[in-house]
């Protein structure tokens, strides 16, 4: 069983070297070494951003912005647009208005514009049997129109004369398929287009093959098909102080350069901290178990919610149940 010390003891046994007891150190503030930018402040040896709007209460039509109430505009975030072009719309007071437009008389509103209206020149126009109003007049019916005739004889003024009839005449064939003899026939049938390349895609267009390059974007090249990082594969190895981009060693800009704040972490290329996330980038260092809501850019707990049956245990990074 070990001994604790008191004070009066430890001086005795300071002069008369009396063994078995322990000396207990008192308990240090991990903060205080610990110096903090403006707006941060030390949380268990963290530094962490303060809430400037935590305490701070705006009237109507205004909102906290870095602790300061601003006045804000009823109309932000507002959509009025109703898809009709012959309306004006607007926002009033956080209020839509869609005000019709008015035209001069003898014009109407077609697209947004005010145009005279089109006038049908048969509108009044009345013919008889065998002719038709066309631009205003009546005019003589296609005298073919009611005639029928048999298989190798077609209408002509009227009457039914032999033709020489071609077995495609009436066959509509849809893209990459021709007529042969009355029949649709594939293009590309029989055709085989593989280059043995896995970095083109290859295709039969109209009976023609098509072998189209893999195109991979700044810093990627094409391996089996796939596009890949250019330093994943490359044949080199970078100096401690270099890193590889598109392919080639770069100055690790890292190396000495800025110490960045939590939710931040330095590019090595641009030398710049780079925000982990959308909440970095707004301002808020999301600690576990909470997690960054990249779509609403907030911190949240997934597992507020979760109850899970012994012995599985909530994973803070998925809200689901598992076993530890």
């Amino acid at each position: 069983m070990k001994r604790v010390c008191s004070v009066v003891i430890l001086s005795i046994v300071t002069l008369v070297g009396f063994a078995g007891c322990d000396i207990l150190n008192p308990p240090t503030n991990p903060c205080d070494n610990v110096t903090c930018e403006t707006g941060f402040e030390c949380v268990e040896g963290e530094c962490v951003a303060l809430d400037l709007c935590e305490d701070v209460v705006c009237t109507n039509g205004f909102a906290c912005v870095k602790g300061e109430c601003v006045e804000t505009d009823p109309c932000d975030g507002i959509e009025c647009g109703d898809d009709d072009a012959c309306t004006e719309d607007s926002c009033v007071d956080g209020e839509c208005v869609n005000k019709e437009l008015i035209c001069e008389d003898g014009f109407e509103c077609v697209n947004g514009e005010c145009v005279e209206p089109v006038v049908d020149p048969c509108d009044d126009v009345v013919c008889t049997d065998g002719f038709a109003c066309v631009e205003g007049k009546c005019v003589a019916l296609d005298p073919c129109v009611d005639v029928v005739c048999t298989n190798g004889f077609a209408c002509v003024d009227g009457e039914c004369v032999e033709v020489l009839v071609n077995p495609c005449d009436d066959v509509v064939c849809t893209n990459g398929f021709v007529c042969s003899n009355g029949v649709c026939v594939d293009l590309c049938d029989g055709i085989d287009c593989d280059d043995l390349d896995d970095c083109t895609k290859d295709s039969c267009v109209d009976g023609e093959c098509v072998n189209e390059e893999l195109v991979c974007s700044d810093g990627y090249e094409c391996v089996s098909g796939e596009c890949v990082d250019i330093c994943d594969n490359a044949p080199f190895t970078c100096d401690l102080d270099h890193v590889c981009f598109e392919g080639e060693c770069v100055a690790n800009l890292c190396i000495g350069g800025p110490i960045c704040n939590p939710g931040f972490t330095c590019n090595e290329v641009s030398g710049e901290c780079d925000a982990d996330d959308a909440c970095a980038a707004a301002g808020f260092d999301c600690v576990a178990p909470e997690i960054c809501d990249e779509v609403a850019v907030e911190c949240v707990n997934l597992c507020d919610d979760v109850t899970c049956a012994a012995p599985e245990v909530c994973d803070f990074l998925t809200g689901d149940c598992v076993i530890p």
